[in-house]
């Protein structure tokens, strides 16, 4: 029985964590998300009193796509404007990732953000004005 297994030499594992941001940025685009998710509560509760739902409502979607986005950068630790480029914005400055699994792990998280914030932002614009 020999422990040589061809198909196991494939494997790379990434020498560095899947994430963009450092300490610093991550706090930054969590408080964004917050503050954003505040303004489309508020956005939404003054349309909702006003009855303007029906004409200006889809744009609540604006704010939730810039909450989600900032909450799940925030809690992912990855930009997706630097994990599309292959690069890290660590504290002290801005980065290339070296290592290919790295890169494409991390250009996978910018792609499925950009994706769930949108597709977040459209669900909630969506159900407000059709609540309306």
């Amino acid at each position: 029985m020999t422990t040589d297994r061809p198909y196991a030499s494939s494997v790379v594992l990434p020498l560095e964590p899947a994430q963009t941001l450092g300490e610093v940025a991550r706090a930054r685009h969590l408080r964004f998300g917050v503050v954003n998710a505040g303004v489309a509560l508020v956005f939404g509760l003054v349309l909702a009193e006003t009855h303007g739902g029906h004409h200006v409502g889809w744009l609540i979607g604006i704010p939730l796509a810039f909450a989600t986005y900032g909450v799940l950068a925030g809690a992912l630790g990855v930009c997706a404007m630097t994990g599309m480029r292959g690069q890290r914005a660590a504290d002290h400055g801005v980065e290339t990732i070296l290592d290919r699994g790295c890169a494409r792990s991390v250009k996978g998280r910018a792609a499925l953000l950009v994706v769930l914030s949108l597709s977040t932002a459209v669900v909630g614009a969506l159900g407000f004005v059709a609540s309306q």
